[in-house]
């Protein structure tokens, strides 16, 4: 009977000699298995429906809010902001002012023919006519300064004349009699905060000459035409939000014409469509990353089948990754779509590299590949255990998140760790194992022969780096006909040739892997060598830097911003920035204020008027040039007041309701509930009439802010928040308006009241995704612990084979604020991966020095030796991962190149802690017995 090959590891010794048997018992078996399984899971990703997406948001009032404001309000409306910037610097001049209405004029010439329409959507109008406060007149879907100048030029007896026929001299006349009528003067808040005036005399008369390098105007279209559904900016993908993204563009080409005097940016209109223009630009470096870490798998193992087999397994993995997360239903997004396929590459190639190395180990020593397959396995595969289960705990610790994108990207990476275990931990080396018996190389020269597995190693990762992205970011498809092509090409067809030309040289052995260790391997017994004679100074060097790094750590902060993941000059970018530049304190995102009670009441309006007075003196919400609060049109108490002043209001709301509606004191406001609730009726009815009778908020205006539902009103207040690109101002805003609200409080004719918008529930879901994601780390290091203990039977083993984790994730996050990287939902998912990254290195490093220890009197010899085994495949991995996730860092959008530099970093840290630390732990922990005699390296194998 064979004796078992030892290993320190108690628990997995006797067990994984026998799955090692038993996979090279039943080899044929396993892999014909192995193949049948992939293509049955690709059945799922092929015939049934993508998963939904999972939602980033936590539970919380401000979602909570946001949920009752979509359930009750009707969105009949679609915006889209634009801001105009002149190239000469002054927007308010003839040349641009007329540029700008001849593409207003060819907007809604289109719309009216149809041409407005995108695929998918019917040729109709789409233009939202409506009147506009600002310039007090009734527009067609768009309205700018031009439409306002224009229309005064025609209409002013000194002036008597057209834009297209102006003058800057009348131009400049015309907009200083818009600025200082009362009736139009809020169109000064659409020229940037950067205007200029002085006084000059024009004309005959003393006026202000504006200057001004921008412009912001909105066009509104009939969101119900274009699908429907509530305004956001998110990462949805679906059909309706495509839609109005492929329209809003279609609006800005129109208006940006030739863009002769100025430049046209619409103000965040297609994250969808930017995502995926810039992620197909940076699908070449992906596929890079996948291609170079796979060719640094060749090269450090000098093996043509095991990269070959390496490449497909990890085709495989994603194959099996998507599989069965669509079965079992994981839902998708932007983390379990893309960013969980790509971090597997490098877990993937850990346990490939690892379980192949030590199979090359053992068969340089002589061993035929059946036998190293199974002495190797026998050694390895205790450590392969533990780092699947610890990798396994640490990803599944996020599914105690309550939020649902974090507890999916628990599962996501829970399922592609056992499938890498799997696939490239057990099946790739018994793979690499079988061809290596079966083949020989071909009757040729051995340069020939090099360079045919040269070209072949170079063929299989290129194709399946290929067949891998196009599988993540594109068609599972194309991506399995890829793989397909490159399986039959450069593995079966060398196999069977191979395995011909054995059969014909019956007397020629297998080509066995070169025995000499690899300089990367003397290098590693080096450093080690040198940190073991040294380890207290190490040591007291790594607490300092952690200190410092910890130090670093804390000052890290979490944001949100769209330079993170878009190119920096890309129109989504450009745009905000030009806002920023242009709008600055006189606008922002819109935060919303939801009201539940009796608006009648006149407790109601009197609570409503204290609130309004707070908002006033906010200053960290938006206000107009003359100081006022900056409503988004119309307000709750605009709308009562509007049909309260207005003559032909109270005539239609008498003949409407039978109520005549009083105001005696002349504050605007009915003097009675019987007259609040006539004015409110009427614009609902009819809308609001403004003191010449005309009908300025139609009813679908008035119902985007009010709706009366069994027996109870809604109210939505909307103000503007500059500056949410910045999270500590949201935070502030938040609370500021929180406090704001405080009068509600206290009124009984008020039943609830709320506060949301896209700024707070981005800001909230970032807080609780970051923070589930860092909590998840010390919860992860800590059940390790747990098991590491309970299969290494040794405290002080477990506990330093679980300290690197800690300095990975301290470092990292150090580093990363020293460079100037923020936490957001991507990069908190780097910390998270590096629980398994970490805890993988450390644990192979541990199990080898412990292994190495049952042979070696001294703990340097087996920190040395363990380094020249062991040390040499985490160089292998690790040099794989970094060189390919270094290319991703060149990637055009910053979402992946962050996402590539951080990756390479974590794992060039993790090499790091296990080389550099871990020995220098592990030495110091040993206990060294004199008497007790080692193991000899020939009673440890197989007596076969």
């Amino acid at each position: 009977m064979p004796r078992m090959f030892l290993t320190s590891n108690k628990f997995a010794s006797p067990h994984i000699s026998i799955l090692a048997s038993f996979l090279d018992r039943f080899s044929t078996v396993i892999l014909t298995a192995t193949l049948a399984v992939t293509l049955l899971l690709v059945l799922p990703i092929l015939l049934l429906p993508d998963p939904p997406q999972a939602s980033q948001n936590p539970r919380g009032e401000v979602f909570d809010v946001q949920s009752r404001i979509d359930d009750v309000f009707e969105s009949p409306i679609h915006g889209i902001s634009l801001v105009v910037e002149a190239r000469d610097g002054d927007i308010l001049e003839q040349s641009d002012l007329h540029e700008l209405l001849v593409n207003q004029s060819n907007l809604i010439a289109a719309d009216e023919s149809g041409d407005l329409a995108v695929a998918g959507l019917d040729a109709q109008s789409y233009l939202f006519s409506y009147y506009d406060s600002e310039s007090a007149r009734q527009v067609s879907g768009v309205t700018s300064l031009a439409n306002a100048v224009d229309e005064l030029l025609r209409q002013h007896p000194v002036l008597s004349t057209t834009l297209s026929e102006a003058s800057d001299e009348q131009v400049k006349f015309a907009i200083h009699l818009l600025f200082s009528n009362p009736q139009t003067t809020g169109l000064r808040d659409d020229i940037s905060v950067k205007a200029t005036s002085e006084t000059k005399v024009l004309f005959g008369e003393e006026i202000t000459w504006w200057s001004a390098p921008a412009l912001i105007f909105n066009v509104l279209a009939d969101n119900e035409k274009l699908g429907g559904g509530a305004l956001s900016i998110n990462l949805t993908g679906d059909a309706a939000t495509l839609n109005k993204e492929e329209f809003s563009r279609k609006v800005q080409d129109i208006l940006r014409g030739n863009q002769v005097s100025f430049q046209l940016w619409a103000i965040a209109i297609d994250v969808n469509l930017e995502s995926e223009e810039e992620g197909q630009q940076a699908g070449v470096f992906i596929t890079l990353t996948a291609i170079i870490a796979l060719a640094i798998v060749g090269i450090a193992l000098r093996s043509y089948w095991s990269v070959a087999f390496t490449s497909v397994g990890l085709a495989a993995l994603i194959i099996w990754l998507k599989g069965i997360s669509t079965l079992i239903g994981i839902k998708g997004g932007l983390i379990n779509d893309l960013i969980v396929p790509i971090a597997m590459i490098s877990l993937g190639v850990d346990f490939a590299v690892h379980a192949v190395r030590r199979y090359q180990e053992e068969k340089g020593l002589g061993n035929a590949p059946a036998t190293a397959f199974k002495v190797g396995i026998t050694g390895v595969g205790g450590a392969l255990i533990l780092a699947f289960a610890s990798d396994s705990i640490a990803f599944l610790s996020n599914t105690s998140s309550g939020i649902e994108a974090v507890v999916h990207f628990g599962f996501a990476a829970g399922v592609a760790v056992a499938s890498a275990f799997i696939v490239l931990g057990l099946v790739v080396p018994l793979a690499v194992s079988r061809a290596d018996q079966n083949t020989v190389d071909l009757p040729l020269s051995a340069k020939l022969n090099g360079w045919l597995r040269i070209l072949g190693g170079l063929g299989i990762t290129i194709g399946a780096g290929s067949a891998i992205i196009i599988m993540i970011a594109l068609s599972a498809l194309i991506g399995l006909a890829v793989l397909s092509l490159v399986f039959i090409l450069l593995i079966m067809a060398p196999y069977f040739i191979g395995k011909h030309v054995a059969r014909s040289n019956k007397n020629e052995s297998a080509i066995h892997e070169n025995n000499q260790s690899p300089a990367p391997a003397r290098v590693a017994e080096y450093i080690v060598e040198s940190i073991v004679r040294y380890r207290l100074a190490v040591l007291v060097i790594t607490i300092v830097i952690t200190a410092i790094a910890f130090v670093m750590a804390l000052r890290l902060d979490s944001t949100f911003d769209a330079e993170d993941f878009f190119s920096s000059d890309s129109d989504f970018v450009v745009s905000l920035d030009k806002t920023d530049e242009h709008l600055g304190e006189r606008g922002g995102e819109p935060a919303v204020i939801l009201i539940s009670g009796n608006l009648a009441d006149q407790s109601t309006i009197d609570a409503m008027a204290l609130l309004y007075e707070n908002l006033q003196t906010n200053e960290t919400l938006a206000h107009r040039s003359d100081g006022t609060i900056r409503f988004l049109p119309p307000d709750p108490l605009a709308i009562i007041r509007g049909n309260t002043e207005s003559q032909v209001a109270r005539q239609r709301a008498l003949a409407l309701t039978g109520v005549d509606i009083v105001d005696v004191d002349g504050d605007g406001m009915p003097d009675t509930t019987f007259g609040i609730r006539a004015a409110l009726e009427l614009a609902v009815a009819e809308g609001v009439f403004n003191e010449e009778g005309k009908v300025i908020y139609n009813p679908d205006r008035v119902a985007t802010v009010y709706r009366r539902t069994e027996d109870t009103d809604f109210m939505r207040v909307t103000v503007g928040i500059p500056g949410t690109r910045q999270q500590s101002n949201v935070g502030e805003a938040y609370e500021r308006l929180n406090s704001d609200l405080d009068p509600l409080a206290a009124t009984s004719s008020i039943k609830s009241y709320g506060l949301t918008g896209s700024a707070f529930t981005r800001n909230e879901g970032l807080k609780a995704t970051t923070s589930s994601l860092q909590k998840s780390i010390p919860i992860a290091a800590g059940v390790a612990l747990i098991v590491l203990v309970f299969a290494m039977r040794s405290f002080r083993f477990a506990v330093v084979t679980v300290i690197p984790i800690g300095l990975v994730v301290i470092w990292l996050y150090g580093i990363m604020h020293v460079f100037g990287f923020d936490l957001n939902f991507v990069t908190a998912t780097i910390g998270a991966v590096s629980i398994g990254v970490g805890i993988d290195y450390s644990i192979h490093m541990t199990e080898r020095y412990r292994e190495e220890m049952n042979r070696s009197i001294l703990p340097v010899d087996a920190a040395r030796k363990a380094a020249r085994g062991t040390g040499m495949a985490l160089i292998a991995s690790a040099g794989s991962s970094i060189g390919g996730f270094v290319v991703m860092g060149f990637a055009p959008m910053p979402l992946f190149s962050s996402y590539g530099i951080l990756t390479a970093t974590m794992i060039a840290l993790a090499l790091t802690a296990s080389i550099l630390v871990l020995p220098a732990l592990l030495t110091l922990v040993t206990r060294v017995n004199p008497v007790e005699k080692p193991v000899t390296e020939s009673e440890a194998s197989f007596d076969l």
